[in-house]
């Protein structure tokens, strides 16, 4: 609100006495040591700052309209800190589902990996029609307002009840003022700032005039731009304002303080702002401090000296401040803060993305290829991390004025309220842009300095922690279900993307937790647990189930940004539905691609589980082929098996490994003959180049190309051949180990895009699908470019292509642009 910065100053005061009694400084003697405590004050800032990141998430989505039983598709961009580095903190991101009645529809994480995460939203068959939001955000991010969560507003297309919608409501209009600086002054002209918001969120034309508690008249009142406009007013000391509009509804102004600071900002030219000081006699010749802040970082910081004249003027250039908010700050000479003031300041140092088409004319089923260039702002070429959609643009395009990672990471992310089309305000810098995007710096709030947290120089503790994964708790049992207690386990996780190992010990009682635990989609678990000498011995795990505690819900109105074509996706969309169309059998044929490209082996009944419970890439059985001569021909028999170039390198080959124990590569001191004698003998360890066949029950293969082979690191580099002997085999003993499956975080379901040039079964099948192509992982390389290639449906005549990214220094960048028939930006 604007009205909160008298408070905020009774505050802050509070906590500067405190500071400076800590700091054995009275008031009396502030002002002979100040520059000494405006020291302390900056060092304060500084481990405020260090110890309270500020992480940023941003979605980009495929499309905003969806029916009921589509997906939209993310792209997920984490960033960290003041010049916006991939975040590598958190490890997981929430992705929440919410409806106008403030319903969780549905949650998931998704795993991230250097900042970056990719996933899907599915919207249930029964999905009611309406309004959703989607909000995403980390463990850290709950510990500040979640208002700065990421949202974005999707529509669920279909037949919507206008009386159930709780936009439309009997609302007066919200009028609000804000004083530049913050305060009305008594003597000391002030430009105020208004935004009148309907109640359906967004901004409205208004007119009218201010008038004084005396009746007159002082100032006109009309609207510029998004429901916002400036006025000026010379405010009195106990005078009363307030706007009349000209339907007679009447809105007070703030209140007028007796004394304190003015604090106005304006441009001279590109690269400069200009700053204007004004103060009440009561504050003449007397010194004042100016800060200038930007995403946490010092970027302005000037002691001036008030003459008679009660007014300052200064420029300061902005060439090295970054792009973004910058936050200009005024304290007294006895440290007290006064005004706030935001400008905005654009550097245009942006990612510089560009992409065309071979033709403007798009055949149906024909291949489209974009050819794609990124250069930074010097024009060199750079190479970055990208997300592309391209659509059908007669069923969905995104307005050009749409938010997109560059104006939600320098803007909307640090203001509070939603801005209506914000990347209209980047568009260029005319005087009108300019004026536009200053308008919304003094009508939107500001969260980053709580000035009575910094003062005080502690950060209070953090509710919540940079989660680096999912805790998963339970019980272990042994036989009989008797508790195993302070009983060793390791964990094997297996899933499509990832192999990892995990250890803990069992408690008294037989409970365990293991921490910061990671795995996208399906994982296979298997807990081996060991006994004194160290064997397996057999378990039975119970995993408890974890309640997780979401962010409370809520649905903040969002003024839609959504084009023209409802109608015509939705018309489409029932199409799709059909089953003779691409998007009802995708997940059949994405199941054949599987099926064709992977040889399964079909496993035998065996005396040992595989070694980690790992499932082998290939593996053969000695009974099979009882005719072998060695190892190296038993290993020929494998099916689909080349055996590795370097399989005869003592250093570089593979590794080795007989039931359990690794097999030594390098030579060895021979006590009787003396000398090194070469381990390996016809490619493989001398140790069993000659092991009878017969003795080796099957002999498994972990491919270096797979995620089999991680659990051996680096010594698996080159693949790894596991074999089993017939030892002490027992057909008959059950398993030890206990396999469980766990879903952790959501994978999202696969993009699909049909290849027509070489996929069979597609000729009698229709092809309306809004998103055409989806790669939510696009790397350019060192010259900045990439070239994507696919196939068009059979209605689509002119594309939008709609490229998001931002590079590993933090420069964000997007491409919007519609190519075809009717061709328009």
């Amino acid at each position: 609100m604007a009205f909160h910065m008298r408070s905020l100053i009774l505050i802050v005061v509070s906590a500067l006495f405190v500071l400076t009694a800590q700091l054995g400084y009275g008031q009396n003697n502030f002002g002979l040591d100040k520059e000494l405590v405006w020291s302390n004050f900056n060092e304060s800032l500084d481990v405020y700052h260090s110890q309270n990141p500020i992480e940023k998430a941003y979605l980009h989505l495929d499309k905003e309209v969806v029916s009921p039983n589509e997906e939209i598709w993310f792209s997920a961009y984490l960033v960290l800190g003041a010049d916006h580095l991939y975040s590598e903190a958190s490890k997981v991101l929430h992705v929440d589902l919410i409806s106008q009645s403030k319903d969780i529809v549905a949650s998931q994480t998704v795993q991230l990996s250097k900042g970056r995460a990719q996933g899907s939203i599915h919207f249930p068959k029964d999905l009611e029609p309406g309004t959703y939001q989607i909000r995403s955000y980390t463990n850290w991010m709950r510990n500040f307002d979640q208002n700065f969560f990421y949202k974005k507003q999707v529509k669920v297309l279909g037949r919507v009840d206008p009386s159930e919608n709780p936009f439309i409501i009997d609302a007066p209009l919200d009028l609000q003022f804000f004083p530049e600086g913050g305060n009305l002054i008594d003597g000391l002209t002030t430009k105020i700032a208004f935004r009148a918001v309907g109640k359906d969120g967004m901004g409205k034309v208004i007119s009218g005039y201010v008038e004084d508690s005396h009746g007159n008249v002082v100032a006109e009142l009309n609207t510029v731009s998004r429901g916002s406009g400036i006025f000026y007013l010379l405010p009195k000391a106990n005078t009363n304002y307030r706007a009349v509009l000209k339907d007679g509804t009447v809105y007070p102004l703030p209140a007028v303080l007796s004394e304190g600071y003015a604090l106005s900002v304006g441009s001279k030219e590109y690269g400069k702002i200009v700053i204007q000081v004004q103060a009440s006699p009561q504050y003449a010749n007397r010194s004042f401090y100016l800060l200038g802040l930007s995403r946490g970082k010092r970027y302005f910081q000037e002691r001036l000296d008030l003459g008679p004249n009660d007014n300052q003027t200064l420029e300061i250039s902005t060439s090295k401040i970054p792009s973004g908010i910058l936050s200009l700050s005024l304290f007294d000479d006895q440290g007290n803060p006064h005004c706030e003031r935001l400008s905005f300041i654009n550097n245009r140092e942006n990612l510089r993305i560009s992409a065309t088409t071979k033709s403007t004319v798009f055949h149906a089923r024909g291949e489209i290829e974009v050819d794609i260039v990124v250069k930074d702002s010097n024009g060199m070429p750079v190479s970055s991390a990208l997300s592309v959609s391209i659509s059908d643009a007669d069923q969905f395009a995104k307005d050009t004025g749409s938010s997109n990672i560059r104006s939600y990471l320098l803007l909307q992310s640090d203001l509070r309220g939603q801005i209506h089309r914000p990347a209209e305000l980047f568009r260029d810098q005319s005087r009108t842009t300019q004026y536009q995007l200053d308008l919304v710096m003094l009508t939107h709030g500001w969260r980053k300095y709580q000035w009575p947290e910094i003062l005080n120089g502690q950060s209070k503790n953090r509710a919540f922690s940079f989660a680096q994964g999912t805790n998963i708790a339970g019980i272990a049992y042994g036989r009989n279900d008797q508790l195993l207690r302070n009983t060793p386990f390791k964990i094997i996780a297996k899933s499509e993307t990832n192999l990892s190992e995990h250890s803990f010990v069992t408690d008294d009682f037989g409970r365990f937790l293991v921490k910061n635990f990671n795995s996208s989609g399906k994982a296979e678990l298997v807990f081996n647990a060991y006994n004194s000498k160290g064997k397996i011995q057999c378990s039975k795990v119970k995993l408890q189930k974890q309640n997780i505690q979401l962010p409370e819900p809520k649905f903040d109105f969002i003024p839609s940004e959504h084009s023209d074509g409802e109608e015509n996706y939705q018309r489409l969309s029932a199409i799709r539905s059909q089953g003779n169309s691409i998007s009802s059998i995708e997940g059949i044929i994405n199941l054949d691609e599987v099926s064709v490209s992977t040889e399964k082996t079909e496993k035998k009944e065996w005396t040992r589980p595989s070694k980690y419970g790992i499932e082998p890439d290939r593996v053969v059985y000695a009974d099979d082929y009882p005719n072998s001569v060695d190892v190296m021909h038993l290993i020929g028999r494998m099916r689909g098996m080349n055996l590795p170039n370097r399989i005869s390198d003592p250093r570089g080959g593979p590794l080795w490994v007989v039931d359990g124990f690794p097999m030594p590569r390098f030579g060895f001191k021979d006590s009787i003959v003396g000398g090194n004698i070469p381990e390996l003998v016809s490619g493989v360890p001398r140790a069993i180049a000659h092991i009878n066949v017969q003795s080796i029950e099957r002999i498994e293969y972990l491919d270096p190309q797979m995620a089999s082979n991680v659990i051996y690191g680096v010594q698996g580099a080159a693949g790894v051949f596991l074999i089993y002997t017939k030892i002490g085999s027992n057909l008959n003993k059950k398993p030890k180990s206990s396999n469980l499956e766990l879903t952790v975080h959501s994978t999202g379901k696969e993009f699909y895009s049909p290849l027509y040039d070489s996929e069979p079964g597609l000729e009698d099948v229709s092809d309306f699908r809004s998103t055409l192509f989806w790669d939510p992982m696009l790397r350019t390389d060192d010259n900045g470019k990439a070239t994507l290639r696919f196939f068009n449906s059979d209605i689509a005549n002119k594309i939008q292509i709609n490229i998001e990214g931002l590079s590993t220094t933090g420069l964000s960048g997007t491409f919007l642009k519609t190519i075809g028939a009717r061709n328009f930006e």
